[in-house]
């Protein structure tokens, strides 16, 4: 969002928005040991190397590419976040997730749906609600047929 100007640099906290490079909150590669990890920094992961906080260094699972993890820590962080921290969902509520075929969209259903909530959800095209049909079949699309 900051790339493409949706998010004013400004809006990050702390000392951020005065640093020289603001982008790559999320990364993926190969640690010191040759593991394939992904993980997030507060900002300059888009570098060859970053020194990354143990706590926020996930492995990756050998069936995604390097490419698709480097996508996850972010919209499911911010989706955590938002649900867990913030919202205070707990198990057999509702959630109605706009956008749901985007990254924080699918992120939001695939937390919702592990801790047992009923999950609803707008897309913009017949494809978008065709590929979450696949994705999440226990989502009930009530009128979409």
């Amino acid at each position: 969002m900051l790339a493409s100007g949706k998010l004013p640099p400004d809006a990050l906290p702390g000392d951020l928005a005065g640093q020289d490079c603001v982008l790559g909150l999320e990364f993926s590669g190969r640690d010191t040991k040759g593991r394939r990890v992904m993980g997030l920094v507060a900002a300059r992961s888009l570098a060859t190397t970053v020194l990354a906080d143990p706590s926020f260094l996930w492995e990756v699972p050998a069936k995604w590419t390097l490419e698709e993890a480097s996508t996850i820590p972010v919209v499911y962080a911010t989706a955590y976040y938002s649900l867990i921290v913030r919202g205070k969902m707990r198990p057999g509520e509702s959630l109605l997730v706009h956008a749901g075929a985007g990254g924080l969209g699918q992120a939001a259903i695939s937390i919702a749906l592990h801790m047992g909530c009923t999950v609803y959800t707008t897309v913009g095209s017949k494809e978008k609600r065709e590929f979450l049909k696949k994705k999440f079949p226990k989502v009930p699309y009530l009128g979409w047929d």
